[in-house]
């Protein structure tokens, strides 16, 4: 499954409305794809509804979204704010994702891009909420490059190492909760 598929089949399942998404880009990879009926799109080179970055965005926001998605700056520092400041603007029952959580080469998840598919420190993000918010519900679809899934309700807190790219690779399924497309699908 393709994000936008993800999204799409939230959208469909649970009758979504407002859909947000962080780091738009170019419109046609995500967001000119997206079927929800009110669409906001916020990044500051391109793309989307509102030209800023997503702190200023956040700062001056008003309004609640039922869905998420979180794919701009691949900072951990950054995705962390991002995170945060969606689950206060997140409705009741909805849900935020989290793109790129999943990358294969240590060159992929450095901080300075430096290749063509580029994660960034995405994954230490999602590790820091896994191992530290309990009230939250995280799993990571094991599908276009890891599509992490975040809902309010209960988690074990991830116990393990999880500070370098060894800690990543020896304990990447506990610290992203991997789920096949297979189990998303059964339980959407």
């Amino acid at each position: 499954m393709k994000r936008w598929e993800v999204i799409n089949s939230l959208i469909q399942k649970h009758d979504y409305l407002r859909y947000l998404e962080i780091g738009v880009d170019n419109p046609n990879n995500c967001f000119n794809k997206i079927i929800a009926p009110h669409k906001y799109g916020v990044d500051p080179k391109g793309g989307g509804t509102h030209r800023m970055t997503s702190d200023r965005f956040f700062a001056e926001n008003r309004f609640f979204y039922d869905i998420i998605f979180i794919d701009g700056l691949h900072i951990a520092e950054q995705v962390i704010r991002d995170i945060e400041n969606s689950l206060r603007c997140l409705a009741q029952g909805g849900v935020i994702l989290v793109h790129d959580l999943n990358p294969q080469t240590e060159e992929e998840q450095n901080e300075n891009r430096t290749t063509q598919r580029w994660y960034g420190s995405t994954w230490r993000a999602w590790a820091y909420f896994r191992a530290t918010r309990p009230d939250l519900h995280m799993q990571t679809i094991d599908t276009d490059c890891g599509i992490g899934i975040i809902h309010r309700g209960c988690q074990e807190i991830y116990k393990g190492p999880h500070s370098t790219w060894q800690d990543f690779v020896s304990n990447r399924q506990e610290i992203l909760n991997l789920i096949s497309v297979e189990e998303f699908q059964k339980c959407l």
